[in-house]
């Protein structure tokens, strides 16, 4: 069957194009490349209001961005009420519970909920998809809490086919860095003076500089000089336009730039990480796709309106504060004082998703039902480019 390139650009979930200094239009540059230069930004999808992309697909509606309310639940109830509906959830649709865990303090605090609200008896339906890293990153809690007390594979094993799908609800820590805002490195020469506090409008010349020189090899390797003026003024119009009038200092204007911006990316992480042997290029049913989706730990209303609620408390004055309440949830299982005071965030990559894998193998797009179109797909890759060159920005 003959597949029209410019429908399945329309239509897709995610492209991973990459870099061409070929491209004379600097914003399809400037679209390609900001991947490398701001912090994990491979898929820009904006859940609420005007936000152009070269490909102008939309986000998808089970992503939408909930009422931003103010809320007064503590993150501890809610993770545990969280642990407890997907227990019950998995035991009314006969499924088991796929954790995947990295060490870090996201997919530990998942973890954690499953340890202290479930029955010995309950655990046994839940595994922990784990590498050697995991264990590496967090040794004690894995010795602690896991080893010996919850089934555990090898992220190897596993592959997000439908048949997994259809048995499994997959549970992982993003998009826990949108909740908690994870760009400290991007403002930290601001938090001395308490600058990060004070009104992003005031400081736009400096989210762009720190934009543009986090990655100066890469500006200039991909000749995208300009990009952080370019992606500082394209973010700060959609947070105008779309954002509750109280986002207003530094800190809050990283933090939307993840939640309306992120979301959708970071939930779907593990399906485009998945294993390329071949099952990439099998569409998924859009039953595994909702399932997948309503049952993600933290893609729920209440935990991103905990999050809009708690702006002043994920940061603050103090780095060391970042992900606290997280910390302070798992600590309160673990006791691990060590853990919780010097943990920082570390990225997680599974084990055979090196660069040299990633370019060679990895789709160039995903289509609507997460089927993966590598750059041999006739037409594919010009039709791309021509979207880029094509890009307003």
């Amino acid at each position: 069957m003959t597949v029209d390139v410019n429908e399945l650009i329309k239509t897709n979930s995610c492209v991973m194009v990459k870099p061409n200094t070929k491209i004379r239009n600097p914003k399809g540059r400037f679209w390609v490349a900001q991947r490398y230069i701001v912090m994990a930004v491979t898929d820009l999808r904006a859940r609420s209001g005007e936000f152009e992309t070269p490909w102008n697909a939309a986000t998808d509606p089970l992503f939408k961005l909930p009422p931003l309310i103010h809320i007064n639940d503590r993150l501890s109830d809610i993770v545990d009420q969280r642990a407890m509906e997907l227990n019950q959830t998995a035991k009314d649709q006969n499924k088991h519970i796929m954790i995947m865990w990295s060490g870090g303090i996201d997919s530990t605090l998942v973890v954690s909920s499953f340890i202290k609200n479930l029955s010995a008896a309950d655990l046994q339906n839940v595994t922990i998809v784990l590498t050697l890293n995991s264990i590496m990153e967090n040794y004690n809690f894995y010795q602690t809490q896991i080893a010996g007390r919850v089934n555990c594979v090898s992220w190897l094993t596993v592959n997000f086919t439908n048949e997994f799908l259809e048995k499994n609800i997959v549970l992982h820590g993003d998009p826990g860095d949108c909740l908690f805002g994870p760009s400290i490195s991007m403002y930290k020469d601001l938090m001395p003076d308490r600058r990060h506090l004070e009104s992003y409008k005031n400081h736009l010349t400096t989210i762009a500089k720190t934009i543009e020189e986090r990655n100066k090899e890469a500006v200039l390797k991909f000749n995208v000089t300009g990009i952080g003026k370019w992606y500082a003024d394209r973010i700060t119009r959609n947070l105008e336009e779309s954002a509750p009038a109280d986002i207003t200092n530094v800190a809050e204007w990283w933090w939307w730039h993840y939640i309306n911006f992120k979301w959708q990316y970071s939930i779907m992480r593990p399906m485009f990480r998945r294993k390329t042997d071949g099952s990439e290029l099998l569409p998924t049913t859009k039953e595994n796709i909702e399932s997948y989706c309503q049952n993600s730990f933290f893609n729920t209303d209440r935990f991103q309106q905990w999050s809009y609620s708690n702006l002043p408390y994920h940061v603050g004055d103090d780095r060391k504060n970042h992900k606290k309440q997280a910390k302070d949830y798992i600590y309160d299982l673990d006791g691990d004082d060590v853990y919780r005071t010097n943990k920082i965030k570390i990225e997680s990559v599974p084990v055979y998703d090196d660069s040299a894998y990633f370019m060679t193998k990895r789709p160039l797009l995903w289509s609507a039902d997460w089927t993966g179109y590598h750059t041999e797909h006739p037409g594919l890759t010009d039709a791309c480019v021509l979207h880029l060159e094509k890009f307003r920005g």
